[in-house]
């Protein structure tokens, strides 16, 4: 098993055999890893209920509760890649638990964080702000086990999804080659097929 460079994984973007994301932003490319933002979709684990200012486009993870954050991207990877995330220093310093959850190969969806604030101060994260790093790996051999959870894994989260079920469900967050085809739609996509 080997980390995927960005070389790498900008290269597996293009041909997009083994790695899938969507929406791309160059800008969130790393040496080694891939920085996800967090969309409107964010949760409180104690209360059970949303966590976002729609308004004010903030996620604010409320003192000793846990945030489960919904990423904007949705990652499709084939049976040769996996992939482990991590915090960001920016997360961390502001009181943010240390992540520590992986990505399975043939995942499909986007990836649900939990952040944990251990502070007795609010932590806020913008909508659209980075908030996690991915890191890729190969594997050795490709695995024989295909993914069992539902895209997202939004089977797990239906207390707190109460209407919002209806933007995980979209058919190219389920499906890898509508997927395909909207990333070839995306002009990040284009931009760094050129």
């Amino acid at each position: 098993m080997s980390v995927l460079s960005n070389v790498d994984i900008e290269n597996e973007l293009i041909n997009g055999n083994n790695i899938r994301i969507y929406p791309l932003n160059l800008s969130n490319m790393k040496s080694s890893t891939y920085n996800l933002t967090a969309s409107e979709h964010a949760w409180s684990l104690i209360k059970g209920k949303s966590i976002v200012d729609h308004d004010k486009g903030i996620i604010t993870i409320p003192p000793h509760d846990t945030g489960l954050l919904a990423t904007k991207e949705v990652i499709w990877v084939s049976e040769k890649i996996c992939g482990t995330y991590h915090s960001k220093v920016s997360i961390v310093s502001a009181g943010g638990g240390h992540i520590g959850t992986t990505l399975d190969p043939t995942w499909l969806g986007h990836s649900i964080i939990a952040v944990h604030n251990h502070t007795d101060q609010e932590i806020e994260i913008e909508t659209g702000e980075t908030f996690v790093s991915i890191m890729f790996h190969y594997l050795n051999t490709p695995t024989t086990k295909k993914q069992d959870n539902k895209s997202s894994q939004t089977d797990k989260l239906p207390p707190l999804l109460k209407g919002e079920k209806a933007y995980f469900d979209l058919s190219w967050k389920n499906n890898s080659d509508e997927l395909l085809d909207k990333i070839k739609e995306d002009k990040e996509y284009q931009k760094l097929v050129e």
